[in-house]
């Protein structure tokens, strides 16, 4: 997101004032997914990043449950087709976990990419040293869901990416091991996700906004 820029008084309140628009839409019954999509795709990059990190785990499991009904989500959406092969494109997200709820997921696009509808991934977070980068590979899966897939481990990564490293040994297998999570669309930018593994829902949910 580059350097980062103390917000001024009103910054603060506008995005304040968004926020509590967009928890607000999150909160009624039913949620009122199309209206948090339209707040989300007016923000600028950076509010539209503050905004999505300020959505907390109660709200993400919620959203995720009323985001069966939003569009198809594509491999676009994760890594725009404009995108050059093994170009970084990183998306800024918040988890329901009790402690390190902020991350990245990193992804590109092999040279393959377009024509076998994949992108490879890994997380970007404090705890990497320790967890791994949790790395996989993302494709289209049914009902419009995009499949974060941490059982195939990428072919390649770019210059400046962790090496892949298995998902079930060591520290990795607790976090990362027969996980595959499933993400959803919410607007342009924003999608939400849960962690399934062995093919069993986990209460585990996540938030992603992608940054162009």
């Amino acid at each position: 997101m580059g350097a980062t820029v103390k917000a001024s008084a009103g910054d603060r309140a506008r995005i304040e004032a968004s926020r509590a628009d967009l928890l607000s839409l999150l909160r009624a019954d039913p949620v009122e997914l199309a209206k948090a999509g339209d707040l989300l795709d007016a923000a600028s990059r950076e509010d539209r990043v503050a905004l999505a990190r300020s959505i907390p785990g109660d709200l993400q499991a919620r959203l995720f449950e009323a985001a069966r009904a939003a569009a198809p989500l594509t491999i676009d959406d994760l890594v725009p087709s404009h995108v050059l092969p093994w170009a970084t494109v990183r998306h800024f997200g918040r988890n329901s976990l009790p402690l390190f709820t902020l991350f990245e997921k990193r992804f590109c696009r092999p040279g393959n990419g377009r024509e076998m509808r994949r992108v490879y991934g890994y997380n970007h977070q404090p705890m990497m040293w320790l967890t791994g980068p949790g790395c996989m590979v993302a494709y289209e899966g049914e009902r419009g869901e995009l499949l974060i897939d941490y059982r195939e481990l990428p072919e390649r990564v770019p210059e400046g990416w962790p090496s892949p490293r298995p998902n079930d040994s060591g520290m990795s297998r607790f976090v990362y091991k027969n996980m595959v999570d499933h993400l959803r669309r919410v607007s342009r930018h924003v999608t939400i996700g849960r962690a399934f593994r062995n093919d069993r829902p986990e209460d585990n949910y996540f938030v992603l906004c992608r940054a162009d």
